[in-house]
């Protein structure tokens, strides 16, 4: 996520917003487990502020504890946010970004051509 947000920031002028995982899951028993501490996902929250995230939080995994402690980092004043980047000129890309045709990113994509956006 830390490497999605550095590259988004510097492909907008738009608030980015970076809301991990806590971790990858695991197989316990039968059971999927999220095993990444609040304190890790709070110094990757502090690495996204730093990036120039302007919101952090947790998704699936996440537990209260692991929110409070990213919110009790934040209000500490430690994560100071980058400056903001801003492109040089109007439609300017990222240099290390390439977009990728709707078309070649799934089938979805694919099979969406031409249809019309009336559909309701």
């Amino acid at each position: 996520m830390l490497e999605a947000v550095e590259k988004m920031v510097k492909a907008t002028e738009r608030p980015v917003s970076g809301q991990p995982n806590a971790g990858l899951p695991k197989d316990v028993g039968d059971r999927k487990i999220y095993l990444a501490s609040p304190e890790y996902m709070a110094s990757y929250a502090r690495r996204m502020i730093e990036a120039g995230a302007r919101f952090v939080g947790g998704c699936c995994g996440s537990t209260p504890e692991h929110i409070k402690k990213i919110r009790d980092y934040v209000a500490s004043g430690r994560a100071a946010p980058a400056e903001c980047r801003r492109l040089t000129r109007a439609g300017a890309s990222a240099p290390d970004i390439t977009p990728v045709p709707l078309a070649e990113k799934s089938h979805w994509g694919r099979s969406s051509r031409g249809v019309s956006s009336s559909r309701a």
